[in-house]
């Protein structure tokens, strides 16, 4: 599914694609379910039309930021540390995602 697809977004759209599949499967491996946000049957090899790169980022990001937060009881510092990003730019993206 993944190989025939046309990725008119380019690696971007790849990478977006199998960020959001590892934040959201609940096992070890990810596999063809952890693609079921993408609404493409599998016997087709097409592009996917549904996937809006932007929008769907955004939704991965706010979901791992919190799960991050979560699992660290909202220890931004240590947070910080595992997302890779300065705790001011954590602290931004708490306001600009209205998440706590």
């Amino acid at each position: 599914m993944l190989i025939n697809n046309d990725w008119k977004g380019n690696v971007r759209e790849l990478e977006n694609v199998i960020e959001r599949a590892v934040i959201s499967t609940t096992s070890e491996e990810i596999d063809k379910n952890d693609f079921k946000f993408l609404n493409v049957p599998e016997s087709t090899g097409s592009s996917f039309n549904n996937f809006n790169g932007m929008e769907k980022l955004k939704e991965v990001e706010i979901s791992y930021i919190k799960k991050i937060l979560e699992e660290n009881n909202w220890n931004k510092l240590k947070a910080s540390h595992i997302l890779g990003i300065d705790r001011k730019t954590l602290y931004k993206k708490i306001r600009e995602y209205n998440l706590e």
